[in-house]
């Protein structure tokens, strides 16, 4: 009997210890906010490593800012311009515009994380910035968690533009 009871008791603490490494080493129920982070982070790192933005990411409309007016007129003079419509709305008759780098000045592919916030904005939500700087243009993306949205402008590092002001990203 006292055999049985301590095969009973080894095969308990058995079952027990491969209880808690479950519970420890393999927990489904992780924590939302660090799949938010991690995300976010991801994403950012893909559309920098393969040099694309992905086709559902804003570009900043410098038309919609005044402030922005005489860096739109500088960012013309340099060619730095490009308009486009956007096709997920009805055509409203003057197309967007957004500044990207002059051909060869992009330094896209060398982006590095310079801010990760969580944006306390209505429910909140988590926004990384990755931004890099090359021969005096300057490229900023925005990337949230929410509706897995992103942003992106290109602007001359004269012009000190705010981390994270313009380019933005859907709120919840």
């Amino acid at each position: 009997m006292k055999a049985f009871i301590r095969k009973y008791q080894i095969g308990l603490t058995v079952l027990m210890l491969i209880l808690i490494g479950y519970i420890l080493f393999y927990n489904p129920n992780k924590d939302p906010h660090l799949i938010a982070v991690q995300d976010i982070l991801k994403r950012g790192n893909n559309m920098i490593k393969k040099d694309i933005i992905y086709r559902d990411c804003t570009r900043v409309e410098f038309n919609r800012y005044p402030e922005l007016s005489d860096k739109f007129t500088e960012a013309v003079k340099m060619k730095m311009v490009s308009e486009y419509y956007d096709e997920s709305k009805p055509f409203i008759g003057q197309p967007f515009t957004s500044v990207f780098p002059p051909k060869g000045k992009s330094c896209f592919k060398n982006m590095k994380l310079v801010n990760l916030e969580y944006s306390y904005d209505i429910h909140g939500n988590y926004e990384a910035v990755f931004r890099c700087e090359k021969n005096g243009v300057g490229e900023e993306l925005k990337v949230g968690y929410f509706q897995k949205s992103c942003s992106y402008t290109a602007y001359l590092t004269k012009w000190d533009f705010p981390v994270g002001k313009y380019t933005m990203v859907s709120q919840p």
